[in-house]
Parts: structure tokens; C-alpha cells; sequence
């Protein structure tokens, strides 16, 4: 069943809630026991040090297709915990199943600035399978994730739940391929273009090749002359931009927050999440009357937490309310039309 169908049908009541969630659970431990003795244990480490499942298995597990999966499993965490989670992940590998192939080195020259990207881990298993563990260029794991080269792996999954930043776009086997991050590829990239080519993906550098995810027409979230938007909403004309009315960015700097403030707060990566990308052009060249002063030009990542489960406490309407500036107050009268199309957005 594809997971728009399986969200659909958790949607319906509390029972079936409970049944495709354990369904889903069942369905990850199977893909993770390919490559770990104990899928629990795994996904406890990742919830405790801030980790997420990213590339083809988290792809995999989105779109319900373990084909998509095949012999590597890529693990992403924040650049203060790497060396420790590398070592847990050492321990949770009995001897014998990994021929001690453990290769910590530096990520290639580009993948600190385009993939966010500064050291791999790489464990080779005897059963010729292999984990790869990222560190993110800063705390967040998320930043690996929107360092994708392309939005069909701009995924994540955790324990207790999995994002999906271009669901209209991935869960139709679409993907945009990221400016610049051609050349800001491995060969373990490369193989994974080619097996998702061969399963039925669809790859383009803009939205414009799809009739049905084509650009315009423009937003109506805010006024033409508010200006680009690139701080609140997704300019229509720089690629993301697929009938949305809008997204709500809330920015915070990796490097200077404390994370223990974002797990109570349950601010991402620690709560549900989605991870958008910001162009790549310094300037949108549209009809835009002036760029937008709070994002740098060429910000390629940034967080956001937008969503809140219906049967769960997560506060994230709270949460996105005072996380907005007073001078932006006005935005505030957006939040919850926003929350509420996040739900439905499949």
C-alpha cells in the first residue's frame, strides 16, 4: 500500500492509528535487521544523540518500497556527537560482523559547503552490506539531510516518527536535481541515481518539466510588494513552489543553541519536522520587488517545524507561535492555516 494511502487510512480513527503505526514499526525494524542484530537498540541510539536515518533507506521506508534499499544504510548525526555515536555503533556490531573496516575520514573538498557534509564513518559488514555514519557541519542532523543532491532523498526517519520535505514531489517518484551539487557526489551517489532512475524516478533540474508541480501561478500568502519572502514563504519562482500557499521558516543558528532547549521544546531534530531547501541564486529575478535581508545570499538549508501529530501533545502550534519575532507579528495569523494544510499535504 503507498504511504499516502497508509496516512490516509491512520487518519480515520484512533484504531487504525495504532495499527499502521505499529504496521510502519514493524516494516523499519525489518529494514534495519539487514544491517543491525538490533533495530531497537539502533534507533535508541538515534533518538538519544539526535540522529536520523537518511538516503535510501529513509527513501525506502517513505514510499513503503524496500527495493529502494539495496546495500548501504546512511545514518546522519551532529558534528558534537560523532565520535561518540560512532563508537556505540561499534559496540552495537558484535565481533565477526563487521570486519573491524572501520574508515573514519575526511568528507571529499565540497561536501562541507553543498552537502554539509565533514567526515564519514564507513562500516563494511561481512555480509558485504555497509553503514555509513555522516557528521553535519553543524550540531543539527538535519543540515546533512537538506544537503541532499537531490529533494528525492531530502528525507529523514527517527524512531518515532519520519519526514518528508517534497511530499508531492517524492511520493510521485519526482525529484529536482540541487543546483550545484552535480560534481558534490560519491560513487555510492552515483549508484544510488541509477537505482532510483531504475525504479520509476523521474528526475529534472526545475519543476517547470511537470505539468503538475509547475511553478506559478504566485503565491496569495502575502502581498506582491512585502517582497520575496524567502525568510517566511518559498519564492514561486525559485523552484519549490508546487501550488503551496505558503511555508513557514522559523531559523535558528546550530552553532549557538543549546540542544537540550530543543529536545524540551521539541524543536527539530528532536520533534516532527521537514526540511526545505532555499535556492541557491543570491537573487530570485522575478517579480519580487526587493530580496529578502534575513537569510545570506546562497543559504542552501534551513530548519523548520511546521506539523503537529493529531494524537499526539507535541506543542507545536505553541512552539511556532513564540518562536516568531514581535516586528512579525502579523505572520502569526498564518500559523494555524498552515499547520492545517501541513496535515493534508500528501
Amino acid at each position: 500500500m503507498p504511504m499516502a494511502s497508509i496516512l490516509a487510512w491512520r487518519a480515520t480513527c484512533r484504531d487504525n492509528h495504532l495499527r499502521t503505526t505499529l504496521h510502519l514499526r514493524k516494516s523499519l525494524d525489518t529494514l534495519l535487521a539487514r544491517f543491525v542484530p538490533d533495530p531497537a537498540a539502533l534507533l535508541d541510539y538515534l533518538a538519544r544523540w539526535g540522529g536520523l536515518i537518511i538516503g535510501e533507506a529513509a527513501l525506502s521506508h517513505i514510499l513503503h518500497n524496500p527495493s529502494i534499499c539495496k546495500s548501504t544504510l546512511e545514518l546522519a548525526v551532529g558534528n558534537l556527537v560523532f565520535n561518540t555515536f560512532v563508537r556505540r555503533l561499534t559496540r552495537l556490531l558484535p565481533y565477526g560482523t563487521h570486519g573491524v573496516n572501520l574508515f573514519e575520514k575526511p568528507a571529499p573538498n565540497a561536501f562541507p559547503t553543498l552537502r554539509h557534509i565533514t567526515r564519514i564513518a564507513e562500516f563494511h559488514l561481512t555480509s558485504g552490506l555497509s553503514v555509513h555514519v555522516y557528521e553535519s557541519c553543524s550540531p543539527s542532523a538535519c543540515d546533512v539531510v537538506c544537503g541532499a543532491w537531490t529533494t528525492a532523498l531530502m528525507n529523514f526517519v527517527t524512531k518515532s516518527t519520519f519526514g518528508c520535505a517534497y511530499p508531492r514531489l517524492t511520493l510521485n517518484y519526482c525529484g529536482i536535481l540541487c543546483d550545484g551539487r552535480g560534481e558534490a557526489k560519491r560513487w555510492i551517489d552515483n549508484c544510488t541515481h541509477a537505482l532510483l532512475n531504475a525504479s520509476g524516478f523521474r528526475f529534472a533540474s526545475s519543476s517547470d518539466s511537470w505539468t503538475l508541480y509547475s511553478t506559478g501561478p504566485y503565491s496569495t500568502s502575502v502581498p506582491i510588494m512585502v517582497g520575496c519572502g524567502r525568510d517566511l514563504h518559498v519564492c514561486p519562482s525559485q523552484g519549490r513552489f508546487f501550488r503551496d500557499p505558503g511555508s513557514l521558516v522559523v531559523f535558528f543558528d546550530g552553532f549557538f543553541t543549546n540542544l537540550r532547549s530543543l529536545r524540551l521544546s521539541y524543536i527539530a531534530p528532536y520533534g516532527p519536522m521537514t526540511a526545505w531547501r532555499i535556492p541557491t541564486k543570491p537573487r530570485s529575478y522575478c517579480q519580487c520587488v526587493m530580496d529578502s535581508s534575513v537569510l545570506p545570499p546562497l543559504v542552501v538549508s534551513i530548519i523548520l517545524h511546521l506539523v503537529e501529530d493529531d494524537y499526539s501533545s507535541t506543542p507545536a502550534l505553541a512552539y511556532v507561535g513564540s518562536a516568531l519575532p514581535s516586528p512579525q507579528n502579523s505572520v502569526k495569523q498564518n500559523v494555524h492555516h498552515i499547520l492545517r494544510i501541513r496535515r493534508y499535504s500528501f
